[in-house]
C-alpha cells in the first residue's frame, strides 16, 4: 500500500447521481464512512457525501487502521476540507 509520511493517500472522486438525493435536504453536512477491502487484501474508507460523490482515502494495511483514523483523524480530513472548499469559493 502507497503512504505518505505515513498517512493515507487519497484516491480521485467518483461522483454519480443518487436519483434519492434531494439537494434541498441540508441536515446532513458530513459524509458516510464505510471501510471496505479487496480480494488483494487492501483497506480503504470511503467516504459518501450528501450530494452523492465518494471519496475513497487509501492507504491502509489492516480494517484496524482504518478504523483507528476514522476515530482519531477523520475530524482533521474534514476541517481540512471545510478550507479548501471555502478557498475555492
Amino acid at each position: 500500500m502507497e503512504q505518505t509520511c505515513g498517512r493515507p493517500r487519497y484516491r480521485g472522486q467518483e461522483a454519480f447521481k443518487d436519483k434519492n438525493t434531494d439537494k434541498g435536504l441540508k441536515a446532513m453536512t458530513g459524509p458516510v464512512m464505510q471501510i471496505r477491502h479487496d480480494t488483494s487484501d487492501r483497506w480503504w474508507v470511503a467516504a459518501k457525501w450528501p450530494q452523492g460523490q465518494i471519496e475513497d482515502i487509501i492507504g491502509f494495511r489492516t480494517e484496524s487502521e482504518a478504523n483507528d483514523w476514522i476515530a482519531n483523524e477523520l475530524d482533521t480530513w474534514l476541517e481540512h476540507r471545510r478550507k479548501e472548499e471555502k478557498a475555492d469559493a
